[in-house]
């Protein structure tokens, strides 16, 4: 396989309580986080254009998020994680 990059998206209700193993291969989780509840999204500057086909949330938006608001945790073979993707906005690279 090529490189694929995974829409940024919350997932539904279902997947309250995740638990993702990689089997081969390696990728990027990729999660937009905030220093506390309730913190508001990054603003915008004035004239920002919403990329075509983007969410206004997305991970993948670099105006979307300071800096220090996401985080790349590589998976690579063997590699483990538990979360609760229903919160969080994120997407795979």
């Amino acid at each position: 396989g090529g490189h694929m990059v995974m829409q940024s998206h919350t997932d539904g209700a279902t997947s309250l309580l995740h638990l993702g193993f990689t089997l081969g291969g390696s990728r990027v989780l990729r999660v937009g986080r905030f220093p506390e509840p309730h913190s508001r999204y990054r603003d915008r500057p004035r004239g920002y254009v919403r990329q075509p086909g983007s969410n206004e949330v997305s991970v993948w938006d670099e105006g979307a998020y300071d800096e220090d608001s996401i985080w790349d945790v590589p998976q690579e073979l063997g590699s483990a994680y538990l979360a609760s993707p229903f919160c969080f906005e994120h997407g795979v690279e």
